[in-house]
């Protein structure tokens, strides 16, 4: 593959994350991560999609919202704020 194509996705990745550490996301959305990503560290997979638990977001994405949910594993309160920075005190709400 051309340099220059990795060059500008490799600069595209870095824009997206200062980005992400400098702005809030939907607080709606962000519930939903962090509650999935609990929920995960706490059942496991298998009992992601159990019945009465809203979730809409496709198997594969399970990765990425346990990666969320680690410090819960761990035994951090903190939840998702251990991995999401500025934003952390916001996303620990739970509603």
């Amino acid at each position: 593959m051309n340099h220059s194509l990795w060059r500008l996705l490799g600069l595209a990745l870095a824009l997206r994350l200062v980005l992400a550490l400098c702005t809030d996301g939907y607080p709606y959305d962000m519930s939903c991560f962090v509650a999935w990503g609990n929920k995960l560290a706490e059942q496991g997979p298998a009992a992601f999609y159990s019945e009465g638990y809203f979730a809409d977001y496709p198997p594969g994405y399970l990765w990425v919202l346990g990666l969320v949910g680690l410090p819960v594993f761990a035994g951090f309160s903190s939840g998702a704020a251990a991995l999401l920075g500025p934003t952390g005190g916001f996303l620990t709400t739970r509603h």
